[in-house]
């Protein structure tokens, strides 16, 4: 799970460990899992992100881009690198995917989330 977001630092996940499933079809492809860092108004490199329960029924894939986030405050528009996970499915069945994400400035402690996703007919 995340943590409250800190007024020096903030991450963003676009779908946390959730406790509804994900639900898609085989083909179709989703976004698990986004997250960026920023320390005050300036963008920091996207945190390290590794899967750690692969796909069975589909592939899931971190991958880096650059997106803007609407930031808080006086802040506006920030242009920060993002670390993604990318799920397509093949087959129908359910299964969960799980990864572990590295903050800079949150200590060596690597936080962990999850997604459950049902690949429908």
């Amino acid at each position: 799970m995340l943590r409250p977001i800190a007024t020096a630092l903030f991450a963003m996940a676009a779908l946390p460990a959730q406790s509804d499933p994900i639900s898609i079809k085989p083909g179709q492809a989703a976004v698990l899992v986004s997250y960026y860092e920023l320390r005050g108004c300036q963008a920091l490199a996207a945190p390290r992100l590794r899967l750690t329960q692969t796909a069975t029924l589909g592939k899931a894939t971190v991958v880096g881009s650059k997106h803007t986030i609407s930031a808080s405050g006086h802040c506006g528009h920030i242009n920060a690198p993002v670390a993604q996970v990318i799920y397509r499915a093949d087959k129908t069945g359910r299964e969960r995917i799980s990864w572990e994400t590295r903050f800079q400035t949150r200590g060596r402690a690597p936080e962990t989330g999850s997604a459950d996703i049902i690949v429908l007919p």
